[in-house]
Parts: structure tokens; C-alpha cells; sequence
């Protein structure tokens, strides 16, 4: 499953229409969401998104990290979910592909599909590979709140009430 996008305005329904057909036509145990600079604090946050409103099992790592040691949680029905820049892209996807080797379901979130993409079992291309990672990061979030929208539907969670949770902190 691919999509791409022609104008970064289209970010919001494209990713709404993608991730919906994700979530209804797979069946993930774990979710996994890697990313470097600051991607990786889009990772995080997607991690935080998808435990806040569908309570799975979820975690979020610099992607080259990854490959030290949590890499063994990766086994058949896992969501890796690689949020690829352009200044590590070639680095990031030889994580990737490894992730698969070990049965993962690999979708890829980046700026521009290519031939190094086409192993993955989903893209999502949101353009603005020629901008920065930084500035091209807001493209990505349409496609990462979708993903914990979608999933707790899926598994019949409401995500406007999320277990144990309230609006507001107090101490």
C-alpha cells in the first residue's frame, strides 16, 4: 500500500484515507516507531498517541539505536513504523529492511518514494524531500494520529476517553 502526495494541504485527508485502510486490513501485536533527530521526538509522540487512545502495547527508539538490543522484540505481527529523513535515509532503511527479515510490518513515513522504498509493506510519501527533516516533520503528524485514531476503533476503544485519563494533571 502506497500513497503520495501532491500538495502538503492534502497531508490531512490522504493520511485520514491511508491509515484507515492499514488499520482495517492488518492485525498488529506491537507497535514500534523509530526516528532520528527530531524525528525521534515524533516518534515519541506517536508512541505516547497511539498508548493514550488505544492502550497497546507501543515504544519509541532513535532508529539506529534500535538495532543494539530492542530489535529483539521484533518478530511476526510487529508494527515498525520508520519516520525516514533524508540525512540518514540510507542508514535508516538498511534498519528497515533488517526489521522485515524478522517478519515486522514495515511502513515507512518520508519524503520522497524511490526505488530504496519499494521492499517496504507501506509508504506514505508526504513531498518536501528538498525542505529539512525539521520543517518536513508537520507532514508527518496527520499520518501518526490517524494511526492511534484508527487502531482504537479498531479494537473498540473511544479515543475521546481514554482509560485513566483526564484533561487536566492536578498534583
Amino acid at each position: 500500500m502506497n500513497a503520495v502526495l501532491g500538495e502538503a494541504g492534502g497531508s490531512v485527508q490522504a493520511a485520514d484515507s491511508f491509515v484507515r485502510n492499514l488499520v482495517q486490513n492488518q492485525t498488529f501485536t506491537k507497535y514500534i516507531y523509530l526516528g532520528m533527530g527530531s524525528f525521534y521526538g515524533l516518534a515519541l509522540e506517536a508512541c505516547l498517541k497511539i498508548k493514550e487512545m488505544s492502550c497497546v502495547w507501543t515504544e519509541a527508539f532513535g532508529t539506529l539505536e534500535f538495532r543494539h538490543g530492542p530489535k529483539s522484540i521484533v518478530e511476526p505481527g510487529t508494527f515498525v513504523c520508520l519516520l525516514l529523513s533524508e540525512q540518514a535515509r540510507d542508514y535508516e532503511l538498511k534498519v528497515a529492511r533488517e526489521m522485515q527479515e524478522y517478519g515486522a510490518f514495515v511502513m515507512l513515513l518520508t519524503g520522497r518514494n524511490g526505488e530504496d522504498t519499494a521492499f517496504a509493506d507501506s509508504v506514505f510519501e508526504v513531498g518536501g524531500s528538498r525542505i529539512s527533516d525539521d520543517a518536513r516533520a508537520v507532514l508527518y503528524l496527520p499520518a501518526l494520529q490517524y494511526m492511534g485514531y484508527y487502531t482504537a476503533l479498531k479494537l473498540g476503544s473511544d479515543p475521546d476517553s481514554p482509560r485513566n485519563l483526564t484533561q487536566v494533571v492536578k498534583i
